[in-house]
Protein backbone atom coordinates (compact mmCIF):
# COMPACT_ATOMS: atom_id res chain seq x y z
CA UNK A 1 0.00 0.00 0.00
CA UNK A 2 1.15 3.37 -0.96
CA UNK A 3 1.23 6.33 1.92
CA UNK A 4 0.22 9.68 0.86
CA UNK A 5 2.93 11.23 3.42
CA UNK A 6 5.60 9.29 1.38
CA UNK A 7 4.15 9.31 -2.54
CA UNK A 8 6.76 10.45 -5.05
CA UNK A 9 5.27 11.28 -8.50
CA UNK A 10 8.20 10.77 -11.61
CA UNK A 11 8.03 10.10 -15.01
CA UNK A 12 4.24 9.41 -15.08
CA UNK A 13 4.78 6.89 -11.65
CA UNK A 14 3.87 7.06 -8.46
CA UNK A 15 6.26 5.68 -5.96
CA UNK A 16 7.69 5.35 -2.28
CA UNK A 17 9.93 2.82 -0.30
CA UNK A 18 6.52 0.13 -0.63
CA UNK A 19 6.24 0.03 -4.42
CA UNK A 20 5.22 1.87 -7.17
CA UNK A 21 2.39 2.04 -9.42
CA UNK A 22 1.18 4.52 -12.93
CA UNK A 23 -0.50 7.46 -12.33
CA UNK A 24 -3.11 6.19 -14.94
CA UNK A 25 -3.78 3.11 -13.02
CA UNK A 26 -3.57 5.00 -9.72
CA UNK A 27 -6.68 7.37 -11.37
CA UNK A 28 -8.82 4.28 -12.76
CA UNK A 29 -8.75 2.48 -8.49
CA UNK A 30 -9.69 6.03 -7.60
CA UNK A 31 -13.23 6.02 -5.67
CA UNK A 32 -14.11 8.83 -7.52
CA UNK A 33 -13.31 7.42 -11.00
CA UNK A 34 -16.46 6.94 -13.46
CA UNK A 35 -15.92 4.04 -15.84
CA UNK A 36 -12.12 4.08 -15.06
CA UNK A 37 -12.16 8.11 -15.93
CA UNK A 38 -10.87 10.01 -13.24
CA UNK A 39 -12.17 13.85 -13.94
CA UNK A 40 -11.33 16.79 -11.73
CA UNK A 41 -12.79 20.28 -11.84
CA UNK A 42 -11.67 23.30 -10.23
CA UNK A 43 -12.03 26.88 -10.40
CA UNK A 44 -9.83 29.70 -9.70
CA UNK A 45 -11.00 33.58 -9.12
CA UNK A 46 -8.58 36.30 -8.16
CA UNK A 47 -10.47 39.02 -6.46
CA UNK A 48 -8.04 41.92 -7.82
CA UNK A 49 -8.87 41.50 -11.28
CA UNK A 50 -10.53 44.59 -12.61
CA UNK A 51 -12.41 44.95 -15.89
CA UNK A 52 -11.70 47.38 -17.93
CA UNK A 53 -13.80 50.68 -17.79
CA UNK A 54 -16.03 50.98 -20.81
CA UNK A 55 -15.69 54.72 -20.87
CA UNK A 56 -11.77 54.77 -20.07
CA UNK A 57 -10.63 51.75 -21.19
CA UNK A 58 -9.03 51.02 -17.88
CA UNK A 59 -8.33 48.23 -16.02
CA UNK A 60 -6.51 45.53 -14.41
CA UNK A 61 -7.89 42.57 -15.97
CA UNK A 62 -5.57 39.90 -14.99
CA UNK A 63 -4.03 38.94 -11.69
CA UNK A 64 -0.79 37.82 -12.99
CA UNK A 65 1.15 39.21 -16.68
CA UNK A 66 3.53 37.01 -18.59
CA UNK A 67 6.64 38.31 -19.88
CA UNK A 68 9.06 37.64 -23.09
CA UNK A 69 12.34 38.00 -24.38
CA UNK A 70 12.82 36.29 -27.97
CA UNK A 71 16.24 36.58 -30.15
CA UNK A 72 16.65 35.66 -33.71
CA UNK A 73 19.75 35.20 -36.16
CA UNK A 74 18.82 35.77 -39.76
CA UNK A 75 21.22 35.97 -43.15
CA UNK A 76 20.14 38.15 -45.57
CA UNK A 77 20.86 38.45 -49.35
CA UNK A 78 22.10 41.64 -50.50
CA UNK A 79 21.53 41.03 -53.66
CA UNK A 80 18.18 39.77 -53.48
CA UNK A 81 16.41 40.71 -50.85
CA UNK A 82 16.02 36.96 -49.07
CA UNK A 83 15.62 37.02 -45.23
CA UNK A 84 16.25 33.53 -44.11
CA UNK A 85 16.01 32.58 -40.39
CA UNK A 86 18.63 30.43 -38.90
CA UNK A 87 17.79 30.46 -35.57
CA UNK A 88 15.49 31.54 -32.99
CA UNK A 89 15.12 31.27 -29.14
CA UNK A 90 11.63 32.19 -27.11
CA UNK A 91 12.08 33.06 -23.39
CA UNK A 92 8.66 33.30 -21.45
CA UNK A 93 8.51 33.86 -17.53
CA UNK A 94 5.20 31.50 -17.40
CA UNK A 95 4.98 31.54 -13.43
CA UNK A 96 4.67 27.20 -12.68
CA UNK A 97 4.64 25.63 -15.84
CA UNK A 98 2.13 22.76 -15.18
CA UNK A 99 2.31 20.71 -18.36
CA UNK A 100 5.82 21.17 -19.82
CA UNK A 101 4.89 20.21 -23.21
CA UNK A 102 1.94 22.18 -23.65
CA UNK A 103 3.76 25.10 -22.06
CA UNK A 104 6.49 25.12 -24.75
CA UNK A 105 4.49 24.07 -28.05
CA UNK A 106 2.38 26.94 -27.30
CA UNK A 107 5.59 29.13 -27.58
CA UNK A 108 6.49 27.67 -30.26
CA UNK A 109 3.35 28.12 -32.10
CA UNK A 110 2.66 31.86 -31.16
CA UNK A 111 5.96 32.24 -32.47
CA UNK A 112 5.48 31.01 -35.91
CA UNK A 113 2.51 32.82 -35.53
CA UNK A 114 4.38 35.93 -35.20
CA UNK A 115 7.25 34.94 -37.83
CA UNK A 116 4.54 35.05 -40.20
CA UNK A 117 3.56 38.51 -40.85
CA UNK A 118 7.01 39.80 -39.37
CA UNK A 119 8.13 38.36 -42.79
CA UNK A 120 5.61 37.46 -45.48
CA UNK A 121 1.85 37.56 -44.27
CA UNK A 122 -0.41 40.10 -45.35
CA UNK A 123 -3.70 40.96 -46.80
CA UNK A 124 -4.12 42.48 -49.96
CA UNK A 125 -7.22 44.24 -51.00
CA UNK A 126 -7.51 46.45 -54.36
CA UNK A 127 -11.30 47.96 -55.04
CA UNK A 128 -12.30 46.81 -51.79
CA UNK A 129 -11.91 43.97 -52.97
CA UNK A 130 -9.49 40.45 -51.26
CA UNK A 131 -6.42 39.79 -53.85
CA UNK A 132 -5.03 37.15 -52.45
CA UNK A 133 -7.99 35.06 -50.12
CA UNK A 134 -6.19 31.62 -50.45
CA UNK A 135 -2.71 30.09 -49.22
CA UNK A 136 -1.55 29.87 -52.82
CA UNK A 137 -1.31 33.84 -52.61
CA UNK A 138 -0.73 34.18 -48.91
CA UNK A 139 2.63 33.89 -47.72
CA UNK A 140 2.19 32.04 -44.78
CA UNK A 141 5.29 30.71 -43.63
CA UNK A 142 6.00 26.52 -44.23
CA UNK A 143 7.94 24.45 -42.11
CA UNK A 144 10.61 24.86 -44.80
CA UNK A 145 10.92 28.27 -44.04
CA UNK A 146 11.37 27.81 -40.43
CA UNK A 147 14.16 27.22 -38.17
CA UNK A 148 14.29 25.19 -35.21
CA UNK A 149 12.67 26.96 -32.10
CA UNK A 150 13.82 27.05 -29.24
CA UNK A 151 11.56 27.76 -25.92
CA UNK A 152 13.17 28.50 -23.09
CA UNK A 153 10.78 28.43 -19.78
CA UNK A 154 11.48 31.00 -17.23
CA UNK A 155 9.78 29.56 -13.92
CA UNK A 156 9.65 31.22 -10.91
CA UNK A 157 5.29 30.47 -9.34
CA UNK A 158 3.33 33.32 -9.42
CA UNK A 159 1.00 33.73 -6.03
CA UNK A 160 -1.57 34.80 -7.36
CA UNK A 161 -2.11 32.69 -10.54
CA UNK A 162 -3.46 29.04 -10.58
CA UNK A 163 -1.15 26.73 -8.68
CA UNK A 164 1.57 29.50 -9.37
CA UNK A 165 1.09 29.51 -13.23
CA UNK A 166 0.72 32.13 -15.29
CA UNK A 167 -1.37 32.61 -18.78
CA UNK A 168 1.31 32.14 -21.90
CA UNK A 169 -1.83 32.73 -24.32
CA UNK A 170 -0.28 34.32 -27.77
CA UNK A 171 2.56 35.85 -26.34
CA UNK A 172 5.05 34.49 -28.14
CA UNK A 173 3.13 36.32 -31.09
CA UNK A 174 4.11 39.77 -30.50
CA UNK A 175 7.73 39.68 -29.95
CA UNK A 176 8.93 38.29 -33.21
CA UNK A 177 8.90 41.16 -35.71
CA UNK A 178 10.93 43.18 -33.65
CA UNK A 179 13.59 40.96 -33.27
CA UNK A 180 13.79 39.90 -36.57
CA UNK A 181 14.03 43.51 -37.85
CA UNK A 182 16.62 44.06 -35.40
CA UNK A 183 18.48 41.22 -36.94
CA UNK A 184 18.03 42.41 -40.36
CA UNK A 185 19.24 46.02 -39.15
CA UNK A 186 22.48 44.25 -37.76
CA UNK A 187 22.76 42.01 -40.68
CA UNK A 188 22.78 44.72 -43.43
CA UNK A 189 22.16 48.30 -41.30
CA UNK A 190 18.95 48.97 -42.58
CA UNK A 191 16.30 49.71 -40.66
CA UNK A 192 12.50 48.23 -42.13
CA UNK A 193 9.98 50.08 -40.20
CA UNK A 194 7.02 48.20 -42.58
CA UNK A 195 6.05 44.85 -41.85
CA UNK A 196 6.31 42.36 -43.66
CA UNK A 197 10.10 42.60 -44.07
CA UNK A 198 10.18 41.21 -47.62
CA UNK A 199 12.50 41.28 -50.12
CA UNK A 200 10.96 44.80 -52.07
CA UNK A 201 11.86 46.47 -49.41
CA UNK A 202 15.04 45.19 -48.23
CA UNK A 203 16.37 45.65 -51.72
CA UNK A 204 14.43 49.41 -52.52
CA UNK A 205 16.20 50.45 -48.83
CA UNK A 206 19.73 49.38 -49.76
CA UNK A 207 19.53 51.07 -53.35
CA UNK A 208 18.25 54.39 -51.24
CA UNK A 209 20.80 53.97 -48.56
CA UNK A 210 23.47 53.53 -51.44
CA UNK A 211 22.27 56.52 -53.73
CA UNK A 212 21.41 53.88 -57.08
CA UNK A 213 19.07 54.53 -59.73
CA UNK A 214 18.17 53.06 -62.97
CA UNK A 215 17.11 54.59 -66.01
CA UNK A 216 15.42 53.36 -68.86
CA UNK A 217 15.72 56.02 -71.65
CA UNK A 218 12.10 55.44 -72.50
CA UNK A 219 12.08 58.72 -75.22
CA UNK A 220 14.32 56.84 -76.90
CA UNK A 221 11.79 53.67 -77.11
CA UNK A 222 8.93 54.16 -79.36
CA UNK A 223 7.63 51.04 -78.86
CA UNK A 224 7.26 51.87 -75.22
CA UNK A 225 5.53 54.85 -76.00
CA UNK A 226 2.10 53.90 -76.18
CA UNK A 227 2.38 51.73 -72.82
CA UNK A 228 3.59 54.90 -70.91
CA UNK A 229 1.02 56.74 -72.28
CA UNK A 230 -2.00 54.34 -70.80
CA UNK A 231 0.09 53.97 -67.66
CA UNK A 232 0.18 58.06 -67.11
CA UNK A 233 -3.18 57.75 -67.42
CA UNK A 234 -4.44 54.84 -65.20
CA UNK A 235 -4.04 56.99 -61.64
CA UNK A 236 -5.82 60.18 -63.93
CA UNK A 237 -8.84 58.75 -64.26
CA UNK A 238 -8.74 56.60 -67.19
CA UNK A 239 -8.39 53.45 -64.39
CA UNK A 240 -11.60 54.87 -62.65
CA UNK A 241 -13.37 54.75 -66.01
CA UNK A 242 -12.44 51.60 -67.32
CA UNK A 243 -13.34 49.88 -63.71
CA UNK A 244 -16.66 51.87 -63.57
CA UNK A 245 -17.22 50.57 -66.91
CA UNK A 246 -16.68 46.73 -65.99
CA UNK A 247 -18.24 46.15 -62.74
CA UNK A 248 -21.68 46.90 -65.29
CA UNK A 249 -21.20 44.34 -67.44
CA UNK A 250 -19.26 41.77 -64.93
CA UNK A 251 -20.50 38.46 -63.97
CA UNK A 252 -19.16 34.92 -63.59
CA UNK A 253 -21.37 31.86 -64.21
CA UNK A 254 -21.30 29.30 -62.10
CA UNK A 255 -18.50 26.81 -63.25
CA UNK A 256 -19.66 24.62 -66.09
CA UNK A 257 -20.92 20.49 -64.71
CA UNK A 258 -18.91 17.85 -66.04
CA UNK A 259 -20.84 15.72 -68.66
CA UNK A 260 -17.61 13.33 -68.72
CA UNK A 261 -14.58 11.96 -67.78
CA UNK A 262 -12.47 10.82 -70.17
CA UNK A 263 -9.59 7.78 -69.63
CA UNK A 264 -7.92 7.25 -73.00
CA UNK A 265 -4.96 4.11 -72.50
CA UNK A 266 -3.39 5.21 -75.87
CA UNK A 267 -2.05 8.09 -77.07
CA UNK A 268 -4.43 7.76 -80.29
CA UNK A 269 -7.15 7.61 -77.94
CA UNK A 270 -6.18 10.72 -76.15
CA UNK A 271 -5.72 12.52 -78.76
CA UNK A 272 -8.93 11.66 -80.67
CA UNK A 273 -10.81 12.72 -77.16
CA UNK A 274 -9.89 16.35 -77.48
CA UNK A 275 -11.81 18.75 -78.80
CA UNK A 276 -13.40 21.94 -78.44
CA UNK A 277 -15.42 21.20 -75.34
CA UNK A 278 -12.54 19.10 -73.59
CA UNK A 279 -9.53 19.81 -71.96
CA UNK A 280 -6.96 17.74 -70.93
CA UNK A 281 -5.68 16.97 -67.63
CA UNK A 282 -2.91 15.05 -66.17
CA UNK A 283 -2.33 15.75 -62.89
CA UNK A 284 -5.67 18.18 -62.44
CA UNK A 285 -3.60 20.26 -60.19
CA UNK A 286 -3.97 23.54 -62.30
CA UNK A 287 -6.84 22.53 -64.27
CA UNK A 288 -9.28 21.69 -61.39
CA UNK A 289 -8.38 25.21 -59.36
CA UNK A 290 -9.05 26.76 -62.69
CA UNK A 291 -12.98 25.27 -63.16
CA UNK A 292 -13.64 26.83 -59.33
CA UNK A 293 -11.81 29.98 -60.49
CA UNK A 294 -14.38 30.11 -63.74
CA UNK A 295 -11.07 30.39 -65.92
CA UNK A 296 -12.24 26.95 -68.16
CA UNK A 297 -15.33 25.76 -68.66
CA UNK A 298 -14.91 22.30 -70.78
CA UNK A 299 -17.97 20.07 -70.50
CA UNK A 300 -15.61 16.84 -70.33
CA UNK A 301 -11.72 16.15 -69.05
CA UNK A 302 -9.80 13.82 -70.92
CA UNK A 303 -7.80 12.23 -68.13
CA UNK A 304 -3.94 11.19 -69.22
CA UNK A 305 -2.72 9.22 -66.10
CA UNK A 306 -3.26 5.68 -67.96
CA UNK A 307 -1.38 6.90 -71.34
CA UNK A 308 1.99 5.29 -70.85
CA UNK A 309 3.32 6.49 -74.22
CA UNK A 310 2.93 10.35 -72.58
CA UNK A 311 4.65 9.15 -68.96
CA UNK A 312 8.51 7.70 -69.94
CA UNK A 313 11.48 8.78 -70.25
CA UNK A 314 14.08 7.60 -72.91
CA UNK A 315 17.96 8.85 -73.24
CA UNK A 316 18.41 8.54 -76.97
CA UNK A 317 22.22 6.67 -78.49
CA UNK A 318 23.31 10.17 -78.87
CA UNK A 319 22.37 11.19 -75.22
CA UNK A 320 19.73 13.17 -75.93
CA UNK A 321 16.36 13.62 -73.89
CA UNK A 322 13.24 12.87 -74.26
CA UNK A 323 10.70 13.43 -71.54
CA UNK A 324 6.84 12.56 -71.59
CA UNK A 325 4.29 15.25 -71.21
CA UNK A 326 2.66 13.52 -68.37
CA UNK A 327 5.53 12.41 -66.46
CA UNK A 328 5.34 13.78 -63.24
CA UNK A 329 8.13 16.50 -61.60
CA UNK A 330 8.84 13.91 -59.30
CA UNK A 331 9.45 11.20 -61.55
CA UNK A 332 11.62 13.40 -63.71
CA UNK A 333 13.94 15.10 -60.38
CA UNK A 334 14.27 11.29 -59.57
CA UNK A 335 15.46 10.29 -63.04
CA UNK A 336 17.24 12.99 -64.36
CA UNK A 337 19.20 14.36 -60.85
CA UNK A 338 22.43 12.92 -62.23
CA UNK A 339 22.41 13.37 -65.37
CA UNK A 340 20.87 16.62 -65.15
CA UNK A 341 21.07 18.45 -61.91
CA UNK A 342 19.63 22.04 -63.01
CA UNK A 343 16.51 20.25 -63.90
CA UNK A 344 16.26 18.68 -60.59
CA UNK A 345 17.25 21.81 -59.00
CA UNK A 346 14.31 23.43 -60.41
CA UNK A 347 11.71 20.44 -59.62
CA UNK A 348 12.95 20.67 -56.07
CA UNK A 349 11.61 23.95 -55.71
CA UNK A 350 8.28 23.67 -57.01
CA UNK A 351 5.23 23.34 -54.66
CA UNK A 352 5.40 20.51 -52.46
CA UNK A 353 6.51 16.91 -52.32
CA UNK A 354 2.79 15.48 -52.41
CA UNK A 355 1.99 18.04 -55.25
CA UNK A 356 5.28 17.26 -57.22
CA UNK A 357 3.86 13.39 -57.19
CA UNK A 358 0.81 14.88 -59.10
CA UNK A 359 1.78 17.41 -61.60
CA UNK A 360 2.96 16.79 -64.71
CA UNK A 361 5.84 18.70 -66.79
CA UNK A 362 2.92 19.18 -69.65
CA UNK A 363 1.00 20.50 -67.43
CA UNK A 364 3.45 22.91 -65.33
CA UNK A 365 3.98 24.44 -68.58
CA UNK A 366 1.23 24.94 -69.84
CA UNK A 367 -0.62 26.05 -66.63
CA UNK A 368 -2.14 29.62 -66.79
CA UNK A 369 -0.81 32.79 -65.24
CA UNK A 370 -0.92 32.94 -61.40
CA UNK A 371 -1.31 37.13 -61.37
CA UNK A 372 -3.66 37.49 -58.31
CA UNK A 373 -6.11 39.60 -59.58
CA UNK A 374 -6.69 37.35 -62.84
CA UNK A 375 -7.11 34.06 -60.72
CA UNK A 376 -9.53 35.92 -57.92
CA UNK A 377 -12.21 37.27 -59.52
CA UNK A 378 -11.52 40.60 -60.68
CA UNK A 379 -12.94 41.70 -64.06
CA UNK A 380 -9.53 41.73 -66.07
CA UNK A 381 -8.04 42.12 -69.59
CA UNK A 382 -7.61 38.96 -69.88
CA UNK A 383 -11.03 37.60 -68.41
CA UNK A 384 -13.32 40.21 -70.21
CA UNK A 385 -10.77 41.85 -72.92
CA UNK A 386 -12.31 44.57 -74.35
CA UNK A 387 -12.06 47.81 -72.38
CA UNK A 388 -11.88 45.92 -69.02
CA UNK A 389 -8.40 47.30 -67.23
CA UNK A 390 -5.54 45.56 -65.49
CA UNK A 391 -5.71 45.82 -61.72
CA UNK A 392 -1.99 45.21 -61.48
CA UNK A 393 -0.80 48.85 -63.01
CA UNK A 394 -2.85 50.34 -60.05
CA UNK A 395 -2.65 47.69 -57.87
CA UNK A 396 -0.22 45.54 -55.60
CA UNK A 397 2.30 44.45 -58.41
CA UNK A 398 5.49 43.81 -56.55
CA UNK A 399 5.82 40.30 -56.57
CA UNK A 400 4.75 38.41 -59.44
CA UNK A 401 4.48 40.72 -62.31
CA UNK A 402 6.40 41.89 -65.24
CA UNK A 403 9.25 44.91 -65.61
CA UNK A 404 10.21 43.74 -69.17
CA UNK A 405 7.72 44.09 -71.92
CA UNK A 406 4.37 44.36 -69.77
CA UNK A 407 1.56 45.75 -71.95
CA UNK A 408 -2.08 45.67 -71.83
CA UNK A 409 -1.48 43.05 -69.20
CA UNK A 410 1.49 42.57 -66.69
CA UNK A 411 1.53 38.94 -65.88
CA UNK A 412 3.92 36.48 -66.06
CA UNK A 413 4.53 32.93 -66.98
CA UNK A 414 4.63 31.07 -64.16
CA UNK A 415 6.26 27.97 -65.08
CA UNK A 416 10.01 27.30 -63.83
CA UNK A 417 10.65 24.78 -65.74
CA UNK A 418 9.76 27.02 -68.94
CA UNK A 419 12.86 28.87 -67.59
CA UNK A 420 14.91 25.75 -67.47
CA UNK A 421 14.12 24.36 -70.72
CA UNK A 422 14.94 27.22 -72.16
CA UNK A 423 18.70 27.24 -71.16
CA UNK A 424 18.61 23.92 -72.31
CA UNK A 425 17.53 24.59 -75.93
CA UNK A 426 14.47 22.36 -75.40
CA UNK A 427 12.00 21.43 -78.13
CA UNK A 428 8.36 20.42 -77.67
CA UNK A 429 6.52 17.95 -79.53
CA UNK A 430 2.95 18.61 -80.11
CA UNK A 431 0.94 15.91 -81.42
CA UNK A 432 -2.83 15.87 -82.31
CA UNK A 433 -5.54 14.31 -85.26
CA UNK A 434 -3.96 16.31 -87.95
CA UNK A 435 0.29 14.66 -86.77
CA UNK A 436 2.70 15.76 -85.23
CA UNK A 437 4.72 19.57 -84.91
CA UNK A 438 7.96 20.21 -82.94
CA UNK A 439 8.65 24.19 -82.19
CA UNK A 440 11.74 25.11 -80.17
CA UNK A 441 10.33 26.31 -76.12
CA UNK A 442 10.82 29.82 -77.28
CA UNK A 443 8.24 29.71 -79.99
CA UNK A 444 5.84 27.95 -77.61
CA UNK A 445 4.59 31.03 -75.46
CA UNK A 446 2.29 33.71 -77.23
CA UNK A 447 2.19 35.59 -73.96
CA UNK A 448 1.97 35.23 -69.94
CA UNK A 449 0.64 31.53 -69.48
CA UNK A 450 -0.40 31.28 -72.75
CA UNK A 451 0.74 29.11 -75.45
CA UNK A 452 -0.02 27.52 -79.61
CA UNK A 453 -2.11 24.79 -77.82
CA UNK A 454 -5.06 24.04 -80.41
CA UNK A 455 -7.94 22.77 -77.90
CA UNK A 456 -7.02 19.27 -79.65
CA UNK A 457 -3.81 19.12 -79.41
CA UNK A 458 -1.15 17.84 -76.48
CA UNK A 459 2.54 17.82 -75.27
CA UNK A 460 3.91 14.54 -76.41
CA UNK A 461 7.21 15.14 -75.03
CA UNK A 462 9.94 17.76 -74.46
CA UNK A 463 13.28 17.15 -75.98
CA UNK A 464 16.76 18.18 -74.77
CA UNK A 465 19.50 17.79 -77.37
CA UNK A 466 22.71 16.33 -75.89
CA UNK A 467 25.36 19.04 -74.76
CA UNK A 468 28.85 17.61 -74.55
CA UNK A 469 30.56 18.53 -71.24
CA UNK A 470 27.63 20.85 -70.35
CA UNK A 471 26.96 22.25 -67.05
CA UNK A 472 23.86 24.23 -65.22
CA UNK A 473 22.37 25.76 -62.71
CA UNK A 474 19.12 27.15 -61.35
CA UNK A 475 18.28 29.67 -58.96
CA UNK A 476 15.08 31.17 -57.62
CA UNK A 477 13.74 33.98 -55.53
CA UNK A 478 10.32 33.50 -53.35
CA UNK A 479 8.23 34.24 -50.72
CA UNK A 480 7.66 31.31 -48.91
CA UNK A 481 8.84 27.39 -49.82
CA UNK A 482 7.19 26.36 -53.17
CA UNK A 483 5.74 30.03 -54.03
CA UNK A 484 6.35 30.69 -57.63
CA UNK A 485 9.23 32.31 -58.75
CA UNK A 486 9.32 36.03 -57.85
CA UNK A 487 12.59 35.60 -60.15
CA UNK A 488 14.48 32.86 -61.20
CA UNK A 489 17.49 32.56 -62.98
CA UNK A 490 18.59 29.21 -65.24
CA UNK A 491 22.29 29.59 -66.42
CA UNK A 492 23.90 26.84 -68.65
CA UNK A 493 27.29 27.17 -70.12
CA UNK A 494 30.45 24.58 -71.73
CA UNK A 495 33.65 24.76 -69.79
CA UNK A 496 36.70 25.02 -71.70
CA UNK A 497 40.28 25.16 -70.54
CA UNK A 498 40.03 29.27 -70.81
CA UNK A 499 36.44 29.72 -69.72
CA UNK A 500 33.24 29.10 -71.13
CA UNK A 501 31.01 28.78 -73.99
CA UNK A 502 28.07 28.42 -75.28
CA UNK A 503 26.55 30.10 -72.57
CA UNK A 504 22.80 30.50 -72.22
CA UNK A 505 21.33 33.00 -69.36
CA UNK A 506 17.22 33.04 -68.93
CA UNK A 507 15.62 34.81 -66.33
CA UNK A 508 11.51 33.92 -65.14
CA UNK A 509 8.88 36.17 -63.37
CA UNK A 510 10.55 39.08 -65.16
CA UNK A 511 8.90 38.92 -67.97
CA UNK A 512 5.85 37.82 -70.07
CA UNK A 513 7.76 34.57 -71.34
CA UNK A 514 10.96 33.69 -69.92
CA UNK A 515 13.73 36.33 -70.83
CA UNK A 516 17.23 35.65 -72.45
CA UNK A 517 19.82 37.70 -71.44
CA UNK A 518 22.24 37.85 -75.00
CA UNK A 519 24.66 40.79 -72.55
CA UNK A 520 25.32 38.53 -69.56
CA UNK A 521 26.07 35.13 -72.05
CA UNK A 522 28.33 37.16 -73.70
CA UNK A 523 29.91 38.27 -70.45
CA UNK A 524 30.44 34.62 -69.55
CA UNK A 525 32.01 33.62 -72.87
CA UNK A 526 34.35 36.93 -72.61
CA UNK A 527 35.27 36.11 -68.86
CA UNK A 528 33.28 39.92 -68.62
CA UNK A 529 31.34 41.50 -65.59
CA UNK A 530 28.23 39.41 -65.76
CA UNK A 531 26.56 41.43 -63.34
CA UNK A 532 28.05 44.99 -64.89
CA UNK A 533 26.47 43.84 -68.31
CA UNK A 534 23.14 42.29 -66.71
CA UNK A 535 22.67 45.60 -65.12
CA UNK A 536 22.89 47.36 -68.30
CA UNK A 537 20.60 45.41 -70.86
CA UNK A 538 18.11 45.58 -68.12
CA UNK A 539 18.13 49.17 -67.39
CA UNK A 540 18.35 49.05 -71.81
CA UNK A 541 14.60 47.02 -71.57
CA UNK A 542 13.01 46.92 -68.45
CA UNK A 543 10.01 49.33 -68.14
CA UNK A 544 9.09 48.71 -64.52
CA UNK A 545 5.54 49.45 -62.96
CA UNK A 546 5.86 51.93 -59.90
CA UNK A 547 6.50 48.87 -57.37
CA UNK A 548 8.72 46.68 -58.98
CA UNK A 549 11.29 48.64 -60.02
CA UNK A 550 13.19 46.48 -57.27
CA UNK A 551 13.19 43.27 -59.40
CA UNK A 552 15.49 44.38 -61.21
CA UNK A 553 18.24 44.05 -58.89
CA UNK A 554 16.71 41.25 -57.29
CA UNK A 555 16.56 39.76 -61.14
CA UNK A 556 20.48 40.88 -61.47
CA UNK A 557 21.39 38.92 -57.93
CA UNK A 558 19.70 35.65 -58.54
CA UNK A 559 21.44 35.38 -61.95
CA UNK A 560 24.47 35.64 -59.80
CA UNK A 561 23.62 33.10 -57.35
CA UNK A 562 23.04 30.87 -60.65
CA UNK A 563 26.61 31.22 -62.40
CA UNK A 564 28.41 31.07 -58.85
CA UNK A 565 26.26 27.56 -58.52
CA UNK A 566 27.64 26.75 -62.28
CA UNK A 567 31.18 27.21 -61.30
CA UNK A 568 31.17 25.50 -58.06
CA UNK A 569 30.10 22.49 -60.42
CA UNK A 570 32.77 22.93 -62.77
CA UNK A 571 35.04 22.14 -60.10
CA UNK A 572 33.51 19.25 -59.16
CA UNK A 573 33.76 17.29 -62.54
Amino acid sequence: MLFRSALVLENGVVRNARGSVAIGELARRSNEAVEGVLSIETSFVEANVEMADRETGQGNVSASYNFAAHAARVTVDRRTGRVRLLDYVAAHDVGIAINTTLVETQAIGGTVMGIGPALGEEVIFEQGKMANPAFLHYALPRAGDLPRIRPILIEGGDPLGPYGAKAIGECGVNPPAAAIANAVHDAIGVRVRDLPITPDKILTALAAREGRTRRHALWRRPSRWWVALVRWAYPRGLFKLLHARTQRFTSFADPVPLSAVDTPRTLRDAVTALGADAMASGGGTDVQLRRRQRLAAPRRLVSLKAVAELRGIRIDPDDAIEIGGAATLATVGRELRERLPILAECIDTIASAQLREMATVAGNLAQAKRCWFFRNGFGCYKRLGGVAPCYAIEGDHRFHHAVIDGHRCQATTPSDLATVFRALDAELVLVSRRGERRLPIGAFYTGPGETVLAADELIRAIRLPAVAGRLGAFAKLRLYEGDFAIVSAAVTAVPTPDGWRHAHVVLGGVAPVAWRSRAAENAIETGGDLRKSLDAELDAHAHPLRRNAWKLDAAAGIAEEAFERLTSRQGGR
